[in-house]
């Protein structure tokens, strides 16, 4: 499981967002990455779109070379990172 359709979070989990929706079924989130919510290879990326309280993108530049970036992401969960 990659992603949750909208269609099936609101028809079937009650409007649940993606999160809830793994927890539901007790399975581990998984994080994407879109143009519109920033892209790994974006310069001004805002990784904290992709946060939560519980669950959080915890990135740091090891590289802002255009030409050779290099993010390590850190995904802090309730049960560890």
């Amino acid at each position: 499981m990659h992603q949750w359709q909208g269609y099936h979070l609101d028809t079937y989990l009650g409007g649940a967002t993606p999160l809830q929706a793994f927890e539901r079924f007790g399975m581990d989130a998984a994080v994407q990455y879109f143009e519109d919510m920033g892209q790994f290879w974006l310069v001004t990326a805002d990784f904290a779109k992709f946060s939560t309280r519980e669950w959080r993108d915890e990135v740091t530049v090891i590289s802002a070379d255009p030409d050779n970036r290099i993010y390590h992401h850190t995904i802090a969960r309730p049960k560890g990172s």
